[in-house]
């Protein structure tokens, strides 16, 4: 059995506070890969977090659109972490010689589609040794990738029962590379029709170790975790 990739969710967001860099600090020490979510803030700044508000994840509140990135810094994002700029995550993840999936949010496609241009000019600006993937529910995000950065590879995040046809038809319209999708929702027909293609499969979020195994069995590219370092335990055991 070939082993997944190891991808921290948010870092390792059951073990510490999401997107945060003490979260991807420990994701990095267990995982092949580190996953992320952006939004733009007021003054077009790449912040790493998942809400369009601050409000869930900091002991602050207020759209992450309406605010400057010195304003959002103010508050605190758990154990006296601050929000990141992506480029600071980006760092990290090449320091350490590994991989990271940039989740592109928006509370609209247009939302998605001005986030997604920000960081494919970032990333054709950064990314020479191609460390980078972009994800998002937005399929003309992934198409925004692909025109101003067409080597980096993409996947379309589905959290719906969906057959292998329909999956097939969404990915040769996004052009994405690759389905992120609820591990509940996908089985080995679906990921050998996909793997037919040449299309990779990640699952999320995988955290029991049974599901871990499960998942590892049927042949998937990439388990996507918040407990990186349990997913390490029990893959390298097999």
């Amino acid at each position: 059995m070939a082993i997944p990739l190891i991808i921290g969710h948010r870092g390792a967001k059951g073990i510490a506070p999401e997107n945060t860099l003490k979260a991807f600090k420990v994701g990095l020490d267990f995982a092949d890969c580190v996953e992320c979510d952006v939004h733009l803030t007021k003054d077009k700044k790449i912040v790493v977090i998942h809400d369009g508000n601050i409000k869930r994840t900091s002991n602050g509140e207020g759209e992450v659109s309406q605010m400057t990135f010195e304003e959002i810094r103010n508050f605190n994002f758990g154990d006296d972490q601050k929000i990141s700029l992506l480029s600071e995550v980006f760092d990290l993840v090449k320091d350490k010689n590994k991989k990271i999936i940039i989740d592109i949010k928006g509370d609209s496609f247009l939302d998605a589609k001005d986030i997604s241009v920000a960081v494919g000019n970032f990333l054709k600006e950064n990314d020479k040794n191609e460390i980078a993937f972009v994800s998002s529910i937005w399929e003309e995000a992934i198409l925004e990738i692909k025109i101003i950065k067409p080597q980096t590879k993409t996947f379309i995040i589905l959290d719906m029962e969906l057959t292998a046809e329909d999956i097939l038809n969404k990915l040769k319209k996004s052009k994405a590379d690759g389905i992120s999708i609820v591990y509940t929702f996908v089985d080995k027909k679906i990921i050998t029709a996909l793997h037919s293609q040449n299309y990779l499969v990640n699952v999320w979020p995988v955290n029991e170790p049974e599901d871990i195994l499960n998942v590892s069995f049927l042949g998937v590219d990439g388990v996507i975790t918040d407990y990186p370092e349990t997913a390490l335990k029990y893959l390298k055991k097999e």
